[in-house]
């Protein structure tokens, strides 16, 4: 099943694509920061997903990708709050290319 999913915000497409190129985040690169820039707008894409699958699904697969979007988002907010992840450059590609077409 094929979702239309809405519009990235521009911003974070823009910083996720000088992730892509770079391979990694580099803070001096980067016209935003992780903290106040785009970790955020990773966070609020999450829940954004999320929400599509509550109108493409059952309760029961709602409630366990809600659980699973939880975890990540606690884990992202307390470990990684003040930097990003090493697999940010997959989580990058991920996010622009859901579905792996380009």
């Amino acid at each position: 099943m094929t979702y239309e999913l809405p519009p990235l915000d521009s911003e974070l497409e823009e910083e996720l694509k000088i992730i892509i190129e770079n391979k990694t985040f580099d803070p001096n690169i980067a016209k935003t920061s992780w903290e106040s820039g785009i970790l955020p707008k990773v966070i609020s894409r999450l829940d954004q997903l999320v929400e599509l699958s509550k109108n493409q699904s059952g309760d029961n697969v709602y409630d366990t990708i809600k659980k699973i979007n939880d975890r990540i988002k606690s884990h992202l907010m307390s470990l990684m709050s003040t930097s990003p992840p090493f697999t940010i450059h997959r989580i990058a590609e991920i996010v622009l290319d859901p579905n792996g077409q380009c």
